[in-house]
């Protein structure tokens, strides 16, 4: 497994994604794909 410096940002927001989806997260998707290297993943934690 590459480092994470190595993944490009989609490498890694696809990495979080499934990361908080196995978390327990609901609703985990991304948001439109942009190269602003914003924040792109939205989320709901059920209490």
């Amino acid at each position: 497994m590459p480092l994470l410096d190595d993944f490009s940002g989609f490498e890694f927001e696809d990495l979080m994604e499934d990361v908080f989806r196995n978390l327990g997260y609901e609703n985990v998707h991304q948001a439109r794909k942009t190269a602003d290297e914003g924040r792109d993943i939205l989320m709901e934690e059920v209490v």
